[in-house]
């Protein structure tokens, strides 16, 4: 909800804190999210260590969206060497 703002005003910080509690209990689209949040900068730091940290522990529980952007983060170089083999 903070997220694009549905009965509240949006705010990134919110949704990457509430996005944060979930992903640390395990949810793995809450680690989907929280991995975009870091992957943008929207609401954290940017970084592209931390998104691919979130994506993997989605991708680990069967979060299909977090394997696809893992190998478009191998394809394109987000944060790793550009490596078509682990983008595959």
């Amino acid at each position: 909800m903070y997220e694009i703002g549905v009965g509240v005003e949006a705010s990134d910080e919110m949704a990457s804190k509430r996005y944060l509690r979930a992903a640390e209990g395990g949810d793995s689209f809450a680690q989907l999210r929280l991995g975009d949040m870091y992957r943008h900068g929207r609401g954290v730091p940017q970084s592209y260590k931390d998104a691919l940290e979130w994506y993997r522990r989605g991708a680990e529980q069967g979060e299909a969206e977090c394997h696809r952007l893992i190998g478009y983060m191998h394809e394109t170089g987000q944060g790793v060497k550009i490596s078509y083999g682990d983008a595959l």
